[in-house]
């Protein structure tokens, strides 16, 4: 996701820092039947997602609290959450460490996924 706006259909990231999310399997085939037209704001699909899938008065910032309060209840501590949710720090230990962590960030992810009770 770009961290800088792009046109009417990205408002950028909050930080405005690049960032990229590992989708697990089971969003993929959600996520590929509105990407195929016009590109929909992030919210709108998500809310669209949740209706279809029955879940009720639910915001993105519901969603992204929920699934960091996961990652830290499946043990992989508020460091990964803060990564994979993009939470800038300020801190010397990033100046210092340039591993991307994606193949860490992706086994949370599936972890995440598996656990989750929307799954069909």
């Amino acid at each position: 996701m770009p961290g800088e706006p792009q046109g009417d259909d990205w408002l950028g990231t909050k930080n405005s820092e690049p960032h990229s999310v590992w989708l697990p399997k089971p969003v993929q085939p959600m996520l590929d039947a509105y990407l195929d037209g016009p590109r929909p704001l992030v919210d709108r699909v998500m809310r669209l997602i949740c209706k279809q899938l029955g879940v009720e008065r639910t915001t993105p910032h519901d969603l992204r609290r929920t699934f960091c309060s996961t990652v830290t209840a499946l043990g992989f501590g508020r460091d990964a959450m803060d990564r994979i949710a993009n939470h800038k720090s300020n801190l010397v230990r990033d100046v210092y460490d340039r591993h991307a962590y994606r193949n860490e960030d992706r086994k949370i992810m599936e972890a995440v996924s598996a656990r989750t009770s929307w799954r069909r």
